[in-house]
Order: C-alpha cells, then sequence, then structure tokens
C-alpha cells in the first residue's frame, strides 16, 4: 500500500512494477474533491427475467467523484419481486418496479418483468450465455412420461445443478459428477410435473466460462449406452459391464441387480440378474 499527501487539482504519474523488470506501466491520477451527488442510476432500465432466478442490481452515483450515501431500496409487488440490499428474487410471473432511493432523496427505478423459465426438451442440447452479468440460468421441464431423467451440462468450467418441484422444493442437486467438473443428476420425475433447473458456472483461477450446454435425457429400460433407444442384441455390452464392474456391483447394488435388455435379439426385453450373469461368465 501507499500514502502520500496530495493538492486538489494537481495531476500525479504513479509507476509499477511486477517482479520482472520488462513488466512495468505508468497510470496517471488527477485528485480531485469528493462532492454531493447530484443522481443515482440503476444499471438497467427495465429487466426480462425469470422466475425463481434472482441477482444483485447495481447503481451508480453521478459525477463519479460523488460521496458514497446509504440507499434504500423497494418494491411495487413484494409477491412478484422482492429485494433485499440490492438482491433481487423474482417470485411468481407479472410486472414490479423496484426503486432505489438515497438518504439524500435521489431515486432511480427499474422496470422488473418475470417470465416463467424456458423449457428444456428431452434430447436437445440448450446453449447458456452470460445475461446480466451472470452464468446462472433457470429452466422448467415438463416430463411427458414417468421416470429417470438425466440432466448434464457440457463445458470447460465447473458448474452445478440444482432440481426443484414445482412449488421450488429441492429434490436434487450435483456440481462435478460428469466429467471436467460438469453436473450429471438423475431423479425419479413424473409425468406432467413441472420441475425448475437452476443451473450455474463458476470461474476459478484461470478458467473462464465461454458459455455451456445443458441436455435432459429420459432413461429408457434397456437403453444400457443412453442413445434414447432401447437396444436390441446387447449381450457383449452386458458382458463387458459385469466383468468391469463387479465390486461395483456388489458393493452399491447388492448381489441382484436386474438389467433389461433384448440379450437374444429376438426383439422382445429380456430381464436378466447381472450377479448370476457374472458367475456364468466367471466359470
Amino acid at each position: 500500500s501507499l500514502s502520500i499527501n496530495v493538492t486538489k487539482g494537481r495531476t500525479y504519474y504513479i509507476m509499477f512494477r511486477a517482479n520482472s523488470d520488462e513488466a512495468m506501466g505508468t497510470a496517471k491520477f488527477i485528485i480531485s474533491e469528493r462532492v454531493a451527488a447530484t443522481s443515482i442510476n440503476i444499471a438497467e432500465d427495465s429487466l426480462n427475467v425469470s422466475k425463481y432466478d434472482g441477482f444483485y442490481c447495481d447503481y451508480t452515483l453521478m459525477p463519479l467523484n460523488a460521496r458514497d450515501e446509504d440507499v434504500t431500496w423497494t418494491t411495487s409487488n413484494p409477491d412478484i419481486v422482492t429485494v433485499d440490499n440490492g438482491h433481487l428474487v423474482f417470485n411468481a410471473v407479472g410486472t414490479a418496479t423496484v426503486t432505489v432511493t438515497t438518504e439524500s432523496g435521489l431515486t432511480d427505478s427499474c422496470t422488473i418483468i418475470v417470465s416463467e423459465p424456458p423449457m428444456l426438451q428431452v434430447g436437445v442440447k440448450t446453449s447458456v450465455t452470460k445475461e446480466h452479468n451472470t452464468w446462472n440460468k433457470m429452466f422448467r421441464f415438463i416430463p411427458e412420461t414417468s421416470g429417470y431423467y438425466t440432466f448434464e451440462s457440457f463445458s470447460k468450467c465447473d458448474t452445478q445443478c440444482t432440481l426443484y418441484d414445482a412449488d421450488y422444493n429441492k429434490i436434487g442437486f450435483d456440481h462435478d459428477s460428469g466429467d471436467v467438473y460438469n453436473f450429471l443428476i438423475t431423479e425419479y420425475l413424473e409425468q406432467g410435473q413441472v420441475y425448475y433447473i437452476r443451473t450455474e458456472a463458476y470461474e476459478y483461477g484461470d478458467d473462464v466460462v465461454e458459455g455451456y450446454d445443458v441436455l435432459v435425457t429420459q432413461n429408457i429400460e434397456g437403453d444400457i449406452n443412453r442413445d434414447g433407444e432401447v437396444d436390441v442384441n446387447d449381450y457383449q455390452q452386458l458382458v463387458n459391464l459385469v466383468v468391469s464392474t463387479p465390486d461395483m456391483i456388489e458393493e452399491e447394488f447388492g448381489e441382484s441387480i436386474l438389467i433389461i435388455a433384448d440379450i437374444n435379439g429376438d426383439g422382445a426385453i429380456d430381464v436378466l440378474d447381472a450377479w448370476k450373469l457374472s458367475l456364468m461368465i466367471n466359470q
């Protein structure tokens, strides 16, 4: 740190250098007296956002050398938007106005339009880009049939996913079960019910978030390779599965795990006890 005595109106130059003699630079500073603020400006005049999403609302006091002031946040409809020290939470579909007020009486407002989150479709990758200075994103999903569904991300950064029911009760979470710290979460979902999915991405160290994709797939009985279709003639896949993971099968699932597939290739789905299959293979 550096402390110096300065004179108002004079120009000062500060030279800085890193560990290397070659890494040098010069910054120019003009010292000015701080003055009373003449206006306060919220970064956005209006925002289109998704229900159950949330983020911080930025503001700026003008001029740039204005003295800091405490501010108060209010909302015209807390059923739709709540605000706590600039942190906005969007509770329901509708429109509300958020206002920030300084101690000296300066104000600015932002209109918040809250809609349902975009829908995820089975088998369709959805790309997430940066919005409102955040990589967080809310989605909706309504299963056409009851069953197990998997939500996963594809990126080169750390991502996480939280799954909620229609009343926004948390029912699942994952942050790095997939490859390269991507999320991979599987839950049983009911046909026709609304589910909400919050996805997030983070920058750590040299990792830079450039966007990520989200995909939902349905876990179909008999679809061992997860290509969305029931497999036919999967005997070799079952053999490979049992031979490569016998300890996992015994430890996590006990001595009886049912694998459903068409092993003999007759077009009908067979039911096979994988533990018995492993015994047959090892004999």
